[in-house]
């Protein structure tokens, strides 16, 4: 009975990504040493691109290890989580939890962090391209509708609350060579990216105002987001946090609720 295509493509990628030649054997014509060098080409082809690909998504934290350490990591990033779909925009989504993970980056508590800033900068960059708000919004709707209103985050906004210095390590490393030990690495630091025209833009936040935008992207009403923000973080100016908001396009819409 022949391999359906199904059982052909499993024991490929099983054979490709694990090592394991013999899963192959029965598909290819050819003697045991030629099958294995050819396979052995195609597999670090495989390896390679996939290798550069996250690098690509990753290149702080390609420069925070090295490239040969880099290179281990992406070797087994790819066993665990190879590529699920066809494009490669979705491939490496799951590279900050396997660095928080993976034993070899036990001492290097900020790297995951540091890849969530990366990836989310990429999804930033993906995202769908909306029109914001423009400031003179807040002020035309005026301030009791404006509290009874649930506001439409743009969808490139991404919320990242890091333990660590992740903000500071990624700019370090875009504008040369960086000295780690000039970086309060223990610094927690709140941002919010986003991409409301062209580039990604990095806004460095107070946790405050990073607890009212995750409020806000939960649906809740403006007042009862900043409510509800107010009794965790007493500390937070509001007209700063929305002028904020507004003058650097975080919301694309007001839906004023009727109660």
């Amino acid at each position: 009975m022949s391999a359906s295509l199904a059982d052909i493509q499993s024991a490929m990628a099983k054979g490709l990504l694990h090592h394991k030649n013999e899963e192959l054997e029965g598909f290819f014509n050819g003697d045991q040493e030629d099958l294995t060098a050819r396979i052995s080409v195609y597999r670090n082809n495989i390896f390679y691109s996939l290798a550069n690909a996250l690098a690509d998504l990753y290149p702080v934290v390609q420069k925070l290890v090295g490239e040969e350490f880099f290179r281990a990591l992406a070797n087994r990033y790819v066993r665990k989580h190879p590529p699920a779909q066809a494009a490669m925009v979705y491939f490496g989504q799951d590279f900050p939890v396997f660095l928080a993970q993976d034993k070899a980056c036990t001492d290097l508590l900020y790297l995951p962090d540091v890849a969530r800033f990366e990836l989310a900068r990429q999804r930033a960059y993906h995202a769908a391209d909306v029109e914001s708000l423009s400031p003179q919004a807040m002020q035309e709707i005026g301030v009791e509708r404006l509290l009874s209103s649930c506001l439409s985050l743009h969808p490139s906004l991404q919320i990242l609350d890091s333990k660590w210095a992740a903000r500071s390590i990624w700019q370090a490393h875009k504008t040369g060579q960086p000295r780690l030990e000039d970086i309060d690495l223990q610094d927690s630091q709140q941002s919010i990216l986003i991409r409301p025209a062209y580039e990604v833009m990095v806004c460095a936040v107070d946790a405050a105002t990073l607890a009212l935008i995750s409020a806000i992207s939960e649906g809740a009403k403006l007042e009862a987001a900043i409510e509800n923000t107010l009794e965790q973080h007493p500390e937070l100016d509001v007209p700063q946090a929305l002028a904020l908001g507004f003058g650097n396009g975080f919301f694309t819409g007001i839906d004023i609720q009727q109660d």
